[in-house]
């Protein structure tokens, strides 16, 4: 009895020790971390949760800390977390918090469950990443990818109606126009002009009578292609017809 007694001693202090030098390295780790007892409850801060919250950390234990959730996102959390603790299944989910200054950031939460050789849970450990400069990188990406995008619809409407103006004119004389965008490198011609070339009803032509400048001039007659494309670099270079 004693020896038994003795081990399960020395595995305690043992345990003890460990979780100590856990909670230790805590407060050196760029996260807000945690861990909380078998019951939910909040029992351990590191220093990143006072640093950012402005607030001492004995008054964020317990339920403390969830005063500095947004409360769209309150409820849900509290859920969640009251389902893992019951179940001991992993923590994953996305809150904001509030921070010294008042402003909401988005954090990405984990915890997971210590749990014994039959298990039990022991312990939560879990943490908290700043993700709100990954979103606002990602917000600003998507925001201009929508102005680019309607920057090119916008020229490709006014491309074709510079081209209808043009075939208008044209429709009398029988000739072919065309119209070369240099920021896209693209060629709009229209449909007498690409008969002209050649290109009715071949893949050109089935994108909207547009080309790259390359595969536009490649319909025109060899020889006459370095005299077009020695034209055309002088237009561009002197800004001349």
């Amino acid at each position: 009895m004693s020896t038994s007694s003795s081990t399960d001693v020395n595995s305690q202090s043992i345990a003890t020790d460990e979780l100590n030098r856990l909670l230790g390295l805590a407060n050196f780790l760029p996260q807000m971390t945690w861990t909380c007892n078998t019951e939910g409850v909040c029992d351990f801060i590191n220093h990143r949760w006072e640093e950012y919250t402005g607030c001492k950390t004995d008054d964020l234990l317990g339920s403390g800390w969830l005063a500095y959730v947004h409360p769209d996102d309150s409820p849900s959390l509290v859920k969640q977390w009251s389902h893992c603790v019951s179940t001991g299944e992993d923590f994953v989910t996305k809150f904001r918090i509030r921070d010294q200054h008042g402003q909401y950031r988005m954090f990405d939460t984990r915890a997971k469950a210590m749990k014994d050789s039959n298990g039990r849970v022991l312990r939560w450990f879990g943490s908290n990443t700043d993700i709100q400069t990954s979103l606002d990188f990602e917000q600003a990406l998507q925001t201009e990818k929508q102005r680019l995008k309607q920057e090119l619809d916008h020229r490709l409407l006014e491309n074709r109606k510079t081209l209808y103006t043009l075939t208008i004119a044209s429709q009398a004389t029988g000739l072919g126009t065309w119209e070369y965008d240099v920021t896209q490198d693209l060629i709009v011609s229209d449909a007498r002009c690409d008969e002209l070339l050649g290109l009715i009803g071949n893949e050109v032509n089935e994108v909207n009578s547009q080309a790259t400048i390359n595969a536009w001039t490649a319909n025109i007659y060899a020889s006459d292609q370095s005299i077009f494309a020695s034209a055309l670099n002088k237009s561009l270079k002197e800004h001349s017809p």
